[in-house]
Parts: C-alpha cells; sequence; structure tokens
C-alpha cells in the first residue's frame, strides 16, 4: 500500500515537472521568435533599400529569406520583383501568389495590388468580386486609391452591387484624406445629387480643396460654375481666373471655355487673337469641337489670316472624329477651294 501511495506520488511529480518543463519551452520559445522576427525585419529593410537603388540581386537574397519566413513586407516587396521582372523573370502568377500571402496578413498595398489584378485580369482570371472584396479591405485601412476604386465599383456595379450612396461615402473619405481626385468628384456628385442631395454649397467647397492643389477638372468646375451663376452668384471674371489656371496646365475644357470668353468678352476684353489662341491649343491636343471652331476661324478670317487650306485641314481632323458639320464644311471648302483656282487658273496670262 506504502509502495503504491510513493509510486502515485513520484508520478504526480514527474508530470508536474513536464508541465514545468512545458511552460519553460513555450517561454524559451516565444524569447526566441522576437529576435528571428527582428531578424526578418532587418532583412526586410535592407532589402528594400537594395531594391530601390536597383540592385536587385542583393534584394532577391535578402527579402526571399524574411518573405519565406512569412514577413508581410518582404512577401509585397518580393511580389513587386516578380511583376516587374526586377531581378527575376517577369511572373505576374508568383507575383499574385506573394501579394496574397502579405495581403492575407494585412498588408493594405499588397490587397489593393491583389485586388487591380482580379480586376484587370494580371496574372489570375478577372473577378470582379474579390477585386471590390480586397479593395475594401484596403479601404478599410485609409488607403485612398482604393477606396476611390472602390467607389467605382459601386458606381458602375462592378463586382458589387451599383449603389450610389455607397459609392458617394467611398469617395468622401478619399477626399478626407486629401486625395484631389476624390475631392473634385465629390464636388461633382453634390453639383448634381449623385449618391447625396444637390448642395451647390458643398460642392464649390470640395472644388475648392482641389483646386488648391492645382486639380484642372476641379479648377474647370469652378469656372463653369461662375460663369453660369450654377449654385453660386455669376461672378464673370473669377470663372475667366479659374479657366486661366486651368488652360494654362492643358485642360482642353477650359481652353475651350476661355477662347469663348475672350471671342466675345466675357469677364474681360474681347481678344479674338486670344480666343484662337485657346482654341487652337485645344484643337492641337485633338478635341474635335475645337478643331471644328479653329477651322471655322481660318475659314472667316477671324481672330486669325484667313487661310482656306488650314481651314480644310482642320476640318477634316473634326471631320474624322465624327463630327458631321465639320464633314459639311469640309465638302463645301473644297468646293471653294477648286472654285478658287479655277478662277486663278483663268486670271492667269497665258
Amino acid at each position: 500500500m506504502f509502495r503504491t501511495i510513493v509510486c502515485l506520488l513520484m508520478s504526480v511529480s514527474v508530470t508536474l515537472n513536464s508541465i514545468s518543463s512545458f511552460g519553460q519551452e513555450t517561454t524559451t520559445s516565444t524569447t526566441d521568435f522576437k529576435p528571428a522576427s527582428d531578424q526578418y525585419e532587418q532583412a526586410y529593410k535592407k532589402g528594400k533599400d537594395a531594391q530601390d537603388n536597383k540592385d536587385f540581386d542583393k534584394a532577391k537574397t535578402l527579402l526571399i529569406p524574411a518573405a519565406e519566413k512569412g514577413n508581410a513586407k518582404a512577401q509585397y516587396a518580393l511580389g513587386n520583383m516578380y511583376f516587374n521582372g526586377q531581378g527575376v523573370p517577369n511572373d505576374y502568377i508568383k507575383a499574385a501568389g506573394w501579394y496574397q500571402k502579405a495581403a492575407l496578413q494585412g498588408n493594405k498595398e499588397a490587397q489593393a495590388q491583389l485586388a487591380a489584378m482580379y480586376l484587370i485580369g494580371q496574372g489570375i482570371a478577372v473577378d470582379y468580386v474579390k477585386a471590390a472584396a480586397w479593395y475594401q479591405k484596403a479601404a478599410l485601412q485609409e488607403d485612398a486609391s482604393a477606396q476611390i476604386i472602390l467607389g467605382n465599383m459601386f458606381t458602375k456595379g462592378q463586382g458589387v452591387v451599383k449603389d450610389l450612396t455607397r459609392a458617394f461615402e467611398w469617395y468622401r473619405k478619399a477626399a478626407e484624406l486629401g486625395d484631389a481626385g476624390a475631392q473634385t468628384t465629390l464636388g461633382n456628385m453634390y453639383l448634381i445629387g449623385q449618391g447625396t442631395p444637390v448642395d451647390s454649397k458643398k460642392a464649390e467647397e470640395w472644388f475648392e480643396k482641389a483646386a488648391v492643389k492645382g486639380n484642372t477638372v476641379a479648377e474647370t468646375k469652378l469656372g463653369s460654375m461662375y460663369q453660369n451663376g450654377k449654385g453660386v452668384t455669376v461672378n464673370l471674371p473669377l470663372a475667366v481666373r479659374w479657366y486661366q489656371r486651368a488652360a494654362e496646365r492643358g485642360n482642353v475644357e477650359a481652353q475651350i471655355s476661355l477662347g469663348k470668353m475672350l471671342s466675345t468678352g466675357q469677364g474681360q476684353p474681347e481678344d479674338l487673337a486670344k480666343a484662337v489662341g485657346w482654341i487652337k491649343k485645344a484643337a492641337q491636343q485633338g478635341n474635335a469641337e475645337a478643331q471644328k471652331q479653329l477651322a471655322d476661324a481660318y475659314h472667316i478670317g477671324k481672330g486669325i489670316v484667313k487661310d482656306l487650306t488650314k481651314a480644310a485641314e482642320w476640318y477634316q481632323k473634326a471631320a474624322l472624329q465624327g463630327d458631321a458639320s465639320a464633314q459639311t464644311a469640309l465638302t463645301a471648302i473644297k468646293e471653294e477651294i477648286a472654285e478658287a483656282k479655277k478662277l486663278l487658273n483663268q486670271d492667269t496670262p497665258q
């Protein structure tokens, strides 16, 4: 009986010692893990520096072990190397694989990149539903670009049920993060009442936030609001100022609007030569409306020296883009040119 009790006590002692040892091993394992984690974080940082300095062989050597051990940033960086063919063969499938590993760990850049690949079918099959799901994960981490694209998807009903109110909310989040494009889109939604009630004052406010950052679409929108008194008091000089800012940076719509205001003396003295100059800039960028207007100016010599040949050239450019009135004018001016040549030949001494 006594021996049995002793044996039982020894058994319990062994068991307790085993439990104690298990706890010690777990603690030691956790302690050992942290330096390893730091080691791979350092490897990532050095690998990323090498990648930024275009030393791709060194980057690959440092990033692969870190990525294989689960460092999400290293996985994303390695995905970029496969995506861009940096030090490794270009391989969208492998890129997507590494992006997914990082994305599953919550890396928002990887989530957005993986979403983009699902959106266009790069290395993986197109899947709008998965694209929207991954964009949403990145968007929830305040990735402004993901928020904008998610807004676009809700606007179109692409991978999600079309919902302009939800689109508006995602654009608003990106706008509040300071994205000028989102601010412009939000301003336009307030202006036309898309996904939200019409609010011209808020439209003006968001357009101004984007415009002061140099967004030419927002500048043009403000010019139009002040020119036409849409939600604001008509202020033609201010309209000219906003159009001018956008036009000088190449916005076609602003160039055309500024040209029209100059040709009629709206908000500034009439100046036909300057008007044609702005119309020409828009025409040279391929805008059919501006090409037709420039052709008209050459045809009648308004603000520019009359030149039927150049008029015909610009009418043809506009006609090739489907402008029916330009096609009609082109037919007429060709007849006019032919008649002028005929008269010239008659007047030339034989």
